[in-house]
């Protein structure tokens, strides 16, 4: 078996700063009418597990909104969403084309290319074949493979696993490398004969090739081929069935196509490309569910024991002492709010990907999409996390005790203070609430459709010209209150209702 093929895996049972941009003269009436048509038109397919009123329903409808904005800021063909908390599968959601031409729907199944986030996967394998005995990671990886040439000599598998191998990057334009590559071993040609960029753990320097070579050392230690071993221990075991290699020829069921975005053009089809050089730290397909699945099998010990998770997700050490906020195949960082949160995100021709799990409260959330140069970055994730995570840290959903329909001065506290006038209101269809930001600054007027209420807090989702931006606030007694805005970084704010 070559370990290329798309076998079905059985399902495993269920584990219980930027500154708010300076806003363009764009008109008015434009900004909301392109905002409504993206509520209403985008196609949407979801699926939702255990999902009622309240906290939770409130949370997946300011998903929705948060969504259907970012879709609609970078004309994203399609971005799909799946949300687990304490292994429970509470939100997926699927919104616009996963074929433009064709003119189909994206759903919970289509299959994405993770980019990076291939890393997590095989950092985790690693982990997996430490704690079997079959690779150890502090061994020299000449010592698996005696073929490697000399100047990896003091190469270990802990350097690749966290970048401090010296091993280079892309050069120029390889990121979309056409070549077939039948395997790993053959792949290395791209780059093994180059010089190590540093002495083994003296430097930090990301590298996919390096994960390339990793791969390749998974093989020589198990005697398998990289994706068999991954099946093997990750996949299988989690019932992850929709994960594969992103090979250029094979049919893959449900694979979403992939786009790119030109200012000549707008939106075209992404520029050719070949995975095989880089399966093990580029080159996965999944759809989001799985990747959310596999995010929750490592927020808490279980599927990988105490100590080896502890190992995986611990900072990166250089030998002068520096820290690095990278694990083995894992990023570490904080929230707008200072929550601890791992995970990965990717980016290549026809793929922007986001996998970030938060510990301390079980959640695990992945975004993928189908265009490499959309803005999905974290600042956004974080507008469509915020609302779930509060969730699994116990806030319950109240009634609104106040009425929030009216006009607020608002005031974001930076160093370049951000006034505006935010409009509250009910809309007439329904009963729901709706607003709008006008920037004190030059008067421009945005759409902020998401308009949630719980208890004497108001949250509000919108977007202004390239600035996804999520007011959250409470209202005292005499109509002033203090809160958070999300306008690149999460930074304080100040509100006064008006009295009119």
């Amino acid at each position: 078996m070559n370990g290329w093929d798309d076998r079905t895996v059985a399902p495993a049972a269920c584990h219980n700063n930027t500154c708010m941009r300076k806003a363009l003269c764009l008109h008015p009436l434009f900004i909301i009418a392109m905002s409504v048509y993206v509520l209403l038109c985008a196609p949407v397919s979801a699926q939702m597990a255990g999902v009622g009123k309240g906290f939770i329903g409130s949370a997946i409808e300011q998903g929705r909104v948060a969504a259907r904005l970012i879709t609609n800021k970078g004309q994203i063909p399609a971005v799909s969403i799946a949300v687990v908390i304490n292994d429970e599968m509470v939100w997926s959601e699927a919104f616009g084309y996963a074929d433009l031409e064709l003119r189909a729907p994206a759903a919970a199944v289509t299959r994405f290319r993770i980019a990076s986030i291939s890393k997590a996967f095989t950092g985790t394998l690693v982990a997996k074949l430490v704690e079997a005995g079959k690779l150890d990671l502090d061994t020299r990886i000449r010592s698996i493979d005696p073929g490697l040439p000399e100047h990896y000599d003091a190469v270990t598998v802990r350097d690749l696993a966290r970048h401090t191998a010296g091993v280079r990057h892309y050069a120029t334009g390889e990121i979309a490398v056409p070549d077939y590559y039948e395997t790993l071993e053959d792949a290395l040609e791209v780059f093994i004969n180059d010089p190590l960029l540093n002495e083994p753990g003296e430097a930090y320097n990301y590298s996919t090739y390096g994960y390339t070579l990793l791969g390749h050392v998974i093989e020589k230690a198990t005697g398998m081929s990289y994706f068999d071993a991954l099946r093997e221990n990750i996949l299988e075991p989690l019932g992850l069935s929709t994960v594969a290699l992103d090979h250029r020829y094979f049919i893959r069921p449900d694979r979403s196509k992939f786009y790119e975005w030109r200012r000549e053009y707008g939106v075209i089809n992404a520029q050719p490309l070949d995975n095989s050089v880089k399966y093990p730290g580029g080159g996965l397909l999944s759809n989001a569910e799985d990747v959310a699945r596999f995010g929750a099998a490592v927020a808490s010990p279980g599927f990988l024991q105490a100590r080896t998770l502890e190992d995986m997700l611990a900072p990166t050490v250089l030998r002068s002492g520096q820290v690095v906020d990278y694990g083995a195949g894992w990023t570490l960082r904080r929230d707008g709010r200072g929550r601890s949160v791992y995970g990965h995100s990717g980016r290549q021709p026809g793929v922007r990907a986001q996998l970030y799990v938060y510990p301390a409260s079980g959640v695990s959330i992945a975004t993928l999409s189908n265009m490499s140069n959309s803005s999905i970055g974290f600042d956004e994730f974080q507008v469509l996390t915020e609302p779930f995570v509060e969730f699994a840290e116990g806030r319950s959903f109240e009634p609104a005790s106040i009425d929030p329909v009216g006009v607020y001065e608002i005031e974001i506290i930076r160093d370049e203070p951000i006034k505006a006038t935010l409009d509250i209101w009910q809309r007439e269809q329904d009963g729901g609430l709706s607003g709008s930001i006008r920037l004190n600054q030059n008067g421009s007027r945005f759409m902020m459709p998401s308009v949630v209420v719980n208890g004497k807090r108001i949250r509000v989702i919108g977007f202004t010209v390239g600035q996804l931006i999520d007011l959250d606030f409470v209202l005292g007694a005499n109509g002033v209150g203090e809160g958070t805005a999300m306008v690149g970084d999460r930074v304080p704010l100040t509100v006064t209702r008006r009295h009119e």
